[in-house]
């Protein structure tokens, strides 16, 4: 399951940034979804990318514990969160 979530989250990054392209200012681009920390402090990420063109996307809801390795750095992305607030989550680059 852990090689699972790690290959998707991957798959979603890559369709996050593509859909991001071209480049720009990514204070100024389009959120990709919301994060919420559980009272627990795991971040609850919902995610969504469309392809370019319209041809098609991908929606995506992925837990991470503060045990999770990837835990630090998907906060450090999302900025400070308390548990009980819900935040927008920019694309990844």
């Amino acid at each position: 399951m852990k090689k699972l979530r790690s290959i998707f989250f991957g798959v979603f990054l890559t369709f996050s940034i593509v859909a991001a392209a071209p480049g720009g200012d990514q204070k100024n681009e389009a959120p990709i979804g919301t994060a919420e920390m559980k009272s627990d402090r795991t971040i609850v990420l919902r995610l969504r990318a469309e392809f370019p063109g319209g041809g098609g996307c991908g929606e995506g809801l992925l837990e991470y514990p503060p045990t999770h390795p990837d835990y630090k750095q998907i906060l450090e992305h999302i900025g400070p969160l308390d548990p009980g607030q819900t935040v927008l989550v920019r694309p990844w680059h």
